[in-house]
């Protein structure tokens, strides 16, 4: 078999971070309808697995039938990541024959078998479908391939640091397609600590009959719409459902007659807790650190955006922030952006305004996003996209409503649906996936009188379909997605920007890039942790954070160095120490050369050890330190950032080491002085 799998993207293992029960009635699907195209020695292929991999579990891998599979050395596999660099797989392969086998790297990464058990005749492979069951019950392994064949073994010495699914092919005749149906997860009893339920969460307000009348109540759902659950009682309308950041509660509006106030109620059930008093308070949104509720009011003075903290009266605690009728935070959370209807010399207009977080309501403070000339249309909700690049809101019209989308840029809107023939009607509240790949939106479809239905359209606009089937004549609106593990940012604007980062370390490779999505207009720090190997052996390489500038195609990377054996052109002599260097080129296709570098003392981290790399950007100045400490600093960054990455590159490994960096963290400073 082939060397490590190569795992250059682990951005969706953000699930590893956050808990909560699960059922354990029956398996909960992880991963769905994942389609690998297999070419000759282009594999393996890797997909995260979305577990929190802690305790003991189970998990059963669905291979949907390919009836012009042509078996070639190929095979399918959970594989387990630990701490120190080492992996473990336990696969259903065929190879001269039909395999359940474990197999695993250490010290050279190269895979080796540990166990394997070959299947009895008539056992189902690629060509019928089958099902690949791999258990973790501490240190130990176990596979079987539709509940025969075992094979298991005990190579774990810690618990996984990640769990992945891996495809494997060496000798295909053709390129081909192999489909996996989905992925379950069962966590057994024998785990530590609690597990993690995969599946997320939609919440929406929902009519029902209440003594003869009709309101709202907040209700919630699984993320397939399934096992809906009414979480608020009583007459008072309930409406406009946020999800906290932990999916523990969730902030509505309470509204009877022409009073609202914004309360907060566990997701277990129990008894409501007001937040605001004096009424007219509304569309509330959970502040990323979990503690604050951002919502608006309407005042003497008009429309306002106030943050409040999320505990019972906290009245005497709001602080007004912003203009607006509606409010979302940006994804990196140092902002603000709210929808003001104002009065524009002739005539009237909607503008979507972005200001920084805590601001007082300071005109001059405003940038404005999209303006949108209309007297008689209404903003309905606003949401930012996960990744920070679409806005998206609601416009309600005389005789329609429509749904549109606006870049960070500011560019022209887009008109949902994007794609000819999408069901779309007359969308009223929408909301993004959190994976930002969906809109979950409410709007009738339907000949059934008023009343509207959820639904969930690609983000493309290439098709629709309903979230879940209504119940009699019941309205539906104002819908929430929540999933858990898609990291929230942190306290103070801080947030994780990239989560279990595994990057396998080769011979003259092309650097291996991760984007990172973060503010480029304002100062920031990233604190980049790498995990020690203990069995690395220095060979040339660099982690490094790469300013990218739009003109003249202009790069700068600040990070740790490790080159022993030669000297670095301009200006790094040769030696057993690393270095901390920030090197420079003007044009993308050129050299880079050193600007600034400091060697480390014998006595520093090492890839062997492990440290955390520290990238400051304040204004032009980069600095670098390594486990806190300060060690270089230079002037370099003379115009605006197109882009910031983290990049891994190394020149003189042939079999290297497996890279891990667990994580990346955002933490934003004071605006830069331009």
């Amino acid at each position: 078999m082939r060397v490590a799998p190569s795992l250059g993207a682990w951005l969706a293992l953000a699930l590893s971070c956050l808990a909560m029960p699960v059922r354990a009635a029956e398996p909960a699907a992880v991963l769905r309808d994942l389609d690998f195209n297999i070419r000759l020695e282009d594999t393996p292929f890797s997909t995260p697995v979305p577990i929190r991999p802690a305790g003991d579990f189970t998990l059963e891998v669905h291979v949907a039938p390919k009836p012009d599979w042509t078996p070639r050395k190929q095979a399918i596999g959970i594989v387990f990541y630990q701490p120190d660099g080492a992996f473990y797989r336990a696969s259903a392969m065929h190879w001269n024959g039909w395999y359940t086998i474990i197999s695993g790297a250490t010290t050279d990464q190269m895979v080796n078998p540990i166990a394997s058990t070959r299947c009895p005749e008539g056992t189902p492979g690629f060509k019928e479908g089958f099902r690949l069951t791999v258990t973790r019950t501490g240190k130990k392994i176990s596979a079987t391939i539709n509940g025969v064949a075992l094979v298991e073994a005990s190579p774990l010495t810690e618990a996984p640091l990640a769990v992945g699914l891996d495809v494997e092919c060496l000798e295909p005749l053709t390129s081909m397609e192999l489909r996996v149906a989905r992925v379950t997860f069962q966590p057994l009893a024998a785990g530590p600590g609690p597990e993690f339920d995969p599946d997320g969460r939609v919440a929406y307000a929902r009519t029902v009959m209440v003594d003869g009348k009709r309101c709202y109540q907040i209700f919630l759902a699984r993320e397939d719409g399934s096992e809906p659950r009414q979480l608020t009682q009583g007459e008072t309308d309930a409406r406009r459902p946020a999800m906290s950041p932990d999916g523990q509660m969730v902030a509505y509006e309470a509204r009877r007659e022409r009073s609202a106030d914004i309360y907060i109620l566990p997701t277990a059930g129990g008894s409501p807790v007001r937040v605001t008093t004096g009424g007219e308070s509304y569309a509330p949104r959970w502040a990323p650190d979990g503690k604050h509720l951002l919502y608006c009011r309407n005042t003497r003075d008009g429309y306002r955006v106030f943050l409040a903290p999320a505990q019972a009266d906290g009245e005497q605690q709001q602080v007004e922030i912003a203009y607006g009728r509606w409010a979302d935070w940006s994804p990196d959370a140092t902002e603000v952006t709210s929808a003001h209807f104002v009065k524009n010399v002739t005539q009237y207009e909607w503008r979507l305004l972005t200001t920084p977080r805590d601001e007082k309501p300071d005109r001059s403070r405003f940038r404005v996003v999209c303006t949108i000339p209309s007297e008689k249309a209404v903003v309905r909700s606003l949401a930012w996209s996960p990744d920070g690049i679409d806005l998206l809101f609601t416009l309600e019209m005389p005789g329609g409503s429509e749904m549109y989308a606006v870049g960070a840029d500011g560019k022209l809107p887009r008109r949902y649906p994007l794609q000819a023939g999408v069901l779309l009607a007359r969308p009223q509240d929408a909301c993004w996936s959190p994976d930002g790949s969906s809109i979950l939106y409410a709007a009738s479809l339907r000949k059934r009188g008023s009343g509207s239905e959820l639904y969930v359209m690609t983000r493309e606009g290439r098709f629709t379909r309903l979230f879940a089937e209504p119940e009699g004549d019941a309205d539906y609106a104002d819908p929430d997605w929540w999933r858990p593990g898609y990291v929230a940012p942190l306290a103070d604007g801080m947030r994780v920007a990239l989560i279990n980062g595994r990057y396998q370390v080769r011979y003259a490779s092309s650097p291996q890039i991760a984007d990172l999505k973060v503010p480029l207009e304002s100062d920031f720090r990233l604190d980049i942790e790498v995990l020690p190997n203990r069995r690395y052996q220095p060979r040339r390489q660099m982690v490094s954070i790469s300013f990218q500038m739009a003109n003249p195609n202009a790069e700068v990377c600040a990070g740790y160095l490790d080159f022993p054996e030669k000297a670095e052109p301009g200006g790094a002599p040769p030696g057993a120490a690393p270095w901390v260097q920030i090197k420079g080129r003007q044009g993308l296709r050129r050299k880079f050369t050193n600007l600034a570098g400091q060697r480390l003392d014998p006595n520093d981290p090492t890839f062997a050890t492990g440290f955390t790399l520290t990238v400051t950007r304040r204004g032009r100045a980069l600095a670098v330190s390594i486990n806190g400490k300060e060690i270089v600093t230079a002037d370099c960054l003379p115009r605006p950032l197109q882009a910031v990455r983290l990049c891994i590159e190394s020149e003189e490994v042939q079999e290297g080491p497996v890279l891990i960096i667990p994580k990346v963290i955002y933490r934003p400073l004071a605006v830069a002085a331009r």
